[in-house]
């Protein structure tokens, strides 16, 4: 049997930062709800994947001699002892109980659900200290059941010690269903919640502390909410936490909800991180580069040092646009890469929204290459690649690729730029992808109209991708024959721009492409693949000097996202 390998190992190695308990319990309910039971329940039983979810698993239960004279039946528990701790009154001697044979049952389960939560709480399993005689044993569980814990987990409440004495009654009608254990435990972690909001809110957890903190926040629905209804000095303060914390290292779950949290917090309060805060007295302000739909772009001073800044122009209140700026700019806070384009800071008021970013010197890289054909596209294109290899590796998508948003910094190195469109995966979002790209680099999924709830994916940035490897080489937008009203109706019939003319473009890179391009989205190459073939094609270019190039070129960035 194979199943999904789970980097965290079992719950009981993992307990001490983590807790899977609601996990575990949401679990067995599914299981219930099947009409099954799992029979084997115990805390080596339970795996935790990398997103620190509890998983229950091994379905193979060691079934019992059910006939109770059989003078096995005890050498079959004897040789698995280990189990019978987990084990109800009722499975080691079910003639006590009016049954016939020792068959499992959703109360047998929940028994062995409480002696899990115990285990969790103890980091031992139950009845430790007992000796390890089958006979004491059968009398321990049958008479009476574990002590009470000397844990001090905060979420370890009176309640749920009561509740896990039901758990353990010598009749399984008495025992709590598994509906109720959970709701035990959602109100233990609710007031754990609030406790570890305050502590975040108010700075009192060292930085050991800080992983586990965000954790019981994070996965908690009605934590999250609370903090969402901070206000004032408190909700700056727990921007500045998560801020604080996407610093360190965090698992890859942790940091997802904590950016998403983030987005969802600034966008909110229309707050930044006070980290990122610019203040437009420092801005120096040397004039009008672009203007587009609903932004400006202009070249300033900040510190001594060139940047761009993207000014939205808000015609009413900044909150109809608020929440997108603000996703915007935390997502792209996160990325720190030699190809992506660095985000110095914000300016968000009341009527002012804008973002500050590194001037780039060579602009995008359409001009970049039409105005220095002699460079080494695949070099850039390969910047490229891997700009956007990293941003898939940190769980962002980036949803709008193309020329117009890759610019080409001092050292010749292409860098991704423009975040509007960037969205989160696999998170659900309250506010579905209104946006889905700009038309000539869409995939054709995306001109669906029975997807209601379209959110970019690996998929389409990859459809994307070729995109801007054909235009990059080609020196042509895709599709440039036509019209934007044209292209949807071509690009789902399976269309894709045609193979432009030059010994250059070697038969295996067009393939790429064509893969690139695939209509169905899981036919569609990987990233890494499409890179590998990149860097090989790029020894056959001669890359001239970079010094030949302005160091103050006016070619313009192309902003769209806004």
């Amino acid at each position: 049997m194979v199943s999904e390998w789970m980097v965290n190992g079992n719950i009981n190695k993992f307990v001490k930062e983590h807790r899977g308990l609601k996990d575990v319990t949401r679990g067995l309910a599914y299981i219930h709800d099947q009409a099954m039971v799992h029979g084997d329940l115990k805390g080596a039983n339970i795996l935790i994947d990398q997103d620190h979810h509890a998983c229950l698993v091994d379905f193979g239960l060691l079934t019992l001699v059910s006939d109770p004279t059989d003078p096995t039946a005890l050498d079959s528990i004897a040789n698995d002892i280990g189990n019978s701790w987990w084990m109800s009154p009722e499975l080691l001697r079910p003639e006590e109980f009016g049954f016939k044979d020792c068959q499992s049952t959703k109360e047998s389960d929940c028994y062995a659900l409480g002696m899990v939560i115990l285990e969790v709480l103890n980091g031992q399993v139950p009845f430790a200290h007992s000796p390890g005689n089958v006979a004491i044993m059968e009398k321990d569980i049958r008479s009476r059941h574990p002590k009470r814990p000397e844990a001090t987990w905060m979420w370890f409440t009176d309640d749920l010690w009561g509740v896990l004495k039901q758990c353990w009654s010598s009749q399984p009608k008495d025992r709590p269903t598994v509906e109720t254990i959970f709701g035990c435990l959602e109100r233990a972690s609710l007031a754990t919640a609030v406790d570890s909001s305050n502590q975040l809110i108010n700075h009192s957890f060292s930085q050991d502390e800080l992983p586990y903190l965000l954790e019981t926040v994070l996965w908690s629905w009605e934590s999250t909410h609370i903090v969402q209804s901070l206000q004032g000095g408190d909700s700056q303060v727990f921007v500045d936490v998560l801020d604080e914390a996407l610093g360190t290292p965090l698992p890859p779950g942790i940091r997802k909800r904590c950016l998403q949290l983030l987005c969802e917090m600034c966008g909110c309060h229309a707050l930044s991180p006070t980290s990122l805060k610019i203040k437009l007295d420092d801005i120096q302000t040397d004039g009008m580069l672009y203007q587009g739909g609903s932004s400006n772009v202009l070249k300033h001073t900040h510190q001594g040092q060139e940047v761009a800044i993207k000014t939205l122009r808000i015609s009413t209140s900044i909150g109809a646009i608020t929440h997108r700026f603000c996703k915007e700019f935390v997502l792209w806070n996160a990325l720190r890469h030699p190809n992506v384009l660095p985000l110095v800071g914000v300016i968000l008021t009341e009527t002012e929204a804008m973002m500050v970013s590194k001037w780039m010197p060579n602009g995008n890289i359409n001009q970049f290459v039409k105005e220095n054909q002699d460079v080494n596209r695949f070099e850039l294109l390969s910047d490229i690649v891997r700009g956007l290899i990293y941003m898939h590796n940190k769980g962002m998508i980036h949803g709008d690729l193309k020329g117009g948003n890759i610019l080409v910094d001092q050292t010749c190195h292409a860098r991704i730029a423009d975040f509007g469109l960037t969205v989160l995966s696999g998170l659900p979002t309250s506010n579905p992808c209104t946006q889905r790209g700009t038309t000539r680099w869409m995939s054709p999924e995306l001109f669906d109209p029975e997807i209601q709830d379209w959110c970019p994916t690996k998929h389409s940035d990859c459809y994307a991708l070729g995109m801007v490897i054909y235009e990059i080489l080609s020196l042509h937008i895709p599709f440039y024959q036509y019209q934007d009203t044209e292209i949807p109706e071509k690009v789902v019939r399976g269309d894709h721009p045609e193979r432009p003319e030059g010994e250059w473009l070697a038969d295996d890179v067009w393939e790429v492409l064509e893969h690139c391009w695939a209509p169905e989205p899981q036919n569609r190459l990987s990233i890494e693949d499409v890179l590998h073939c990149l860097e090989e094609s790029s020894e056959f270019w001669m890359l001239p000097s970079c010094g030949s190039l302005h160091e103050d070129s006016t070619i313009l960035m192309e902003f769209t996202s806004f």
